[in-house]
């Protein structure tokens, strides 16, 4: 659990910006994914730990910030949390930072030192991946706050053959570009390349949502488009031809649909603060108990 003592969802750290930059801040160069598999049986203890976690890492690091994902398919007792930085320097640095700031209060790296203990009775697994943005592979990236308006994360792992990294390249740059021919507009991915952590030739594709319901609309528009890029892309013999070449590309591509967790995150102020009802709730009021109304006793 201490590797993650800063996590932000796809959101640069920047508690002091200003909440508009980063409502139109796109995906950051940088993304760390933190995969924890929690034992059967322990997620309701993990929880509580996180909680507790979470509000000993605000006093130890402010800056602290991170939103977590919990699988809607796909393995039931996976947990994510998402990094974020500008630079492979920047994510060295912050991790001094906040190390340092543990090490000097004793009080605090003894609590995370117990919750530590805590934290390895629960999981059966921790794994950590480093990744870089692909701006020239991505389509229509969705703002921040698109991102923190959203209720659900879609993520495709895509591996790639030894050798054909370059086909892929080319295979979804046609893509995009037929896309855009087409005038698509209403759909969106981004694209990352695994640096270390993955197999060689990973690819990850994320995308958000803010309903379900989102999924059942482009179900029932999916046909009509594919019917659009096909025609954007030359015809059926072209279609068919790239069909083949992605067969002889691909090794396998792994979709999961993940939710936004608010009570195991804690975002950055301008981050919760474009969809505060969600990721800062208010603590529900105790319902106020009508005074008991003492009867009197008839008259004699």
């Amino acid at each position: 659990m201490r590797s993650q003592v800063v996590t932000v969802a796809l959101v640069l750290a920047a508690g002091a910006a200003a909440a508009q930059d980063i409502a139109n801040q796109g995906p950051p160069p940088v993304l760390a994914v933190s995969r924890e598999e929690i034992k059967p049986g322990k997620l309701g203890p993990h929880e509580k730990t996180v909680a507790i976690y979470t509000q000993v890492l605000a006093k130890a690091t402010p800056e602290a910030y991170r939103v977590a994902l919990t699988p809607m398919s796909g393995d039931d007792n996976v947990v994510l949390y998402l990094e974020s930085f500008a630079s492979f320097a920047g994510m060295e640095a912050a991790q001094k930072r906040d190390a340092v700031a543990v090490d000097s209060n004793p009080a605090w790296k003894t609590e995370l030192d117990r919750l530590d203990a805590m934290g390895g009775d629960q999981h059966a697994s921790q794994r950590r991946s480093l990744w870089r943005y692909r701006a020239d592979l991505s389509y229509q990236p969705q703002s921040m706050k698109q991102v923190a308006q959203s209720r659900y994360m879609s993520m495709s792992m895509i591996r790639i053959k030894p050798g054909r990294v370059p086909d892929w390249i080319d295979y979804v740059k046609t893509s995009n570009a037929a896309r855009e021919k087409a005038g698509l507009t209403d759909i969106h991915g981004v694209v990352y390349q695994a640096v270390s952590g993955a197999p060689a030739g990973t690819f990850l594709v994320i995308g958000v949502n803010r309903s379900l319901a989102e999924w059942d609309q482009d179900l029932a528009k999916a046909e009509e488009r594919q019917k659009a890029v096909d025609t954007a892309l030359g015809g059926e013999e072209v279609v068919k031809k790239r069909r083949m070449l992605i067969s002889e590309i691909v090794i396998d591509n792994v979709p999961t649909l993940y939710a936004m967790s608010s009570s195991l995150s804690r975002p950055s102020p301008p981050f919760a603060a474009m969809d505060s009802a969600f990721w800062s709730p208010q603590p529900k009021a105790a319902a106020t108990k009508m005074p008991a109304v003492k009867k009197q006793a008839p008259k004699q």
